[in-house]
């Protein structure tokens, strides 16, 4: 049974920020403005206090992403942080000289120092962190740090975006054969439009299949961060650990449907951690993880 669409309600502001930001890259076209200097980093934070995350919309997420049926019970499921950091991500991108459309989720790094308690508005700051740019890609940078009045800062989230150049693709490692297969998930192809539901991403490349093969994809793709909150609870149900740093990159298009599998060289401390079909074969995630001390 697919997400309600009632939760798009939830979604608004991420709409919006996409819209607007949509608009601006409009504008850059229309005016052929595509380069430029680069601002300045770090950035001014962008603040923002945010009212409580809506009980029923967590819960299904969670469910969602694969999370034991009271393991969030009075607290927000931290991976679900791109539903409300995504719109000030966008703002603190806006002075970028290049269409924030074209840019690519190139993964992100979460960490947790303590739960976000349910019921109780967040405190979010976000800032351009840190812009590379060289002759094959444009890397960038965008810290978030969510917490609450007693405990600010209780997770921060640094997400990467890439805007690939010309010649920018290279071979990529494929998942070791000595790397254990924790779980096995089938998804199904409306994964994606689920996903968006639940947290406001929209991009069509995740729903949209005609969108999809007009960018040369076989069909629509899951949402990185879908990936990411699925390797989080796998990890936590798997090895019986609470993660505390979740580091990942996205190497490649997880078109949907699809069986891939969760696999870790490590134990319930530390260890690699990617998505595969399988061994040997080239990632769709791959990363590292730490226990949370």
């Amino acid at each position: 049974m697919g997400v309600s669409a009632r939760h798009v309600l939830q979604q608004l502001p991420t709409l919006g920020a996409m819209a607007r930001a949509g608009a601006r890259d409009a504008l850059r076209t229309v005016r052929r403005t595509t380069g430029g200097a680069l601002p300045a980093t770090p950035g001014p934070w962008v603040t923002v206090t945010l009212p409580a995350r809506q009980p029923l919309m967590t819960e299904v997420y969670a469910r969602h992403v694969g999370a034991d049926a009271l393991r969030y019970e009075g607290r927000v499921p931290p991976h679900l942080f791109p539903q409300w950091t995504f719109p000030l991500q966008l703002e603190a991108m806006r002075d970028l000289p290049f269409p924030l459309a074209r840019m690519l989720n190139a993964g992100a790094r979460l960490e947790v120092d303590a739960p976000l308690p349910a019921g109780e508005p967040l405190q979010v700051a976000t800032r351009l962190e840190r812009v590379d740019e060289s002759p094959t890609r444009v890397l960038v940078e965008c810290l978030s740090e969510t917490g609450t009045a007693l405990r600010p800062a209780a997770h921060r989230a640094l997400f990467r975006a890439i805007l690939p150049r010309r010649g920018g693709s290279g071979a990529k490692a494929p998942v070791p054969d000595d790397a254990r297969e924790l779980a096995r998930w089938t998804l199904p192809v409306d994964a994606g439009f689920d996903f968006a539901k639940l947290t406001g991403d929209f991009n069509p490349i995740h729903w949209v299949p005609s969108y999809a093969k007009a960018f040369g994809l076989p069909n629509v793709i899951l949402h990185g961060f879908s990936t990411m909150a699925r390797t989080w609870e796998g990890l936590a149900h798997r090895l019986e650990m609470e993660p505390g740093v979740l580091d990942v990159r996205f190497e490649r298009p997880l078109v949907l449907p699809a069986q891939v599998g969760l696999y870790v060289r490590g134990d319930a401390g530390a260890g690699e951690v990617w998505v595969a079909e399988g061994p040997g074969k080239v990632p769709s995630m791959r990363g590292t993880y730490t226990a949370r001390g």
